[in-house]
């Protein structure tokens, strides 16, 4: 689980909007993009930024292309 903060308003709406619908979000931290489900977000009080906890998910390998061994 990673926990990221984010200082953009529209950044922690889509966030929000993807943990209600259960779908992957893709958030950048540190220059790096990881993608999973979003399991919470929280507001703080004394600035404008939010802590968004993201459960990362392996990337998806579509199998018909996979390498063969042998």
């Amino acid at each position: 689980m990673q926990v990221i903060e984010i200082t953009d308003f529209v950044e922690a709406r889509r966030a929000r909007l993807a943990q209600y619908h259960g779908l992957p979000r893709a958030l950048q931290l540190n220059g790096q993009t990881l993608t999973g489900s979003v399991k919470s977000i929280v507001m703080d009080a004394s600035a404008t930024k939010w802590t968004v906890r993201l459960i990362a998910a392996p990337p998806i390998v579509d199998k018909k292309y996979s390498l063969r061994a042998g």
